[in-house]
């Protein structure tokens, strides 16, 4: 099932259906989702996982488990370019490590974050930011910003 041929335009369109709804669900809720908010962990995912579907009939080794295994290969095929794919590696690992702070300190699994500049302190000194909540928020944007402009080329 996953190697049959696919049709460009449907597989795109399914994708972006499924995608544009969890958006409005993340986009209703107040705050920053790092997951499902515009440019999130999720745009990552949802791209790595068209490309796969979109190339693995010629490429069947691009099935593999994890989101930056399969980018890499993506990388190494040449599927997108190299800038593209290096940006959407560096943006994921700092989503990813974004979100595995945030739920430390908020103790819960939710994904947004906390407009409690105490906790979002204590975010940023773990992100390295020595609690300069301002400029991991800057470079949050600038990273969710690079990965929606990356995301929308993949599906344009």
């Amino acid at each position: 099932v996953l190697l049959a041929p696919r049709d460009r335009d449907r597989l795109k369109s399914e994708i972006l259906t499924m995608r544009k709804r969890l958006e409005r669900k993340a986009s209703a809720a107040k705050g920053m989702n790092i997951k499902s908010g515009m440019g999130g962990i999720m745009d990552v995912e949802f791209a790595v996982q068209y490309l796969q579907l979109l190339h693995c009939r010629r490429h069947p080794d691009l099935l593999v488990p994890g989101t930056i295994a399969a980018l890499d290969m993506i990388i190494d095929r040449r599927l997108i370019p190299d800038d593209a794919g290096k940006i959407l590696r560096d943006a994921y690992f700092f989503m990813k490590e974004l979100e595995s702070h945030l739920r430390m300190i908020m103790g819960t699994a939710d994904t947004t974050l906390p407009s409690d500049e105490e906790k979002l302190a204590l975010i940023a000194a773990r992100m390295g930011y020595d609690k300069r909540v301002s400029a991991m928020i800057d470079d949050y944007r600038k990273k969710t910003g690079r990965i929606r402009e990356i995301f929308d080329r993949i599906f344009s």
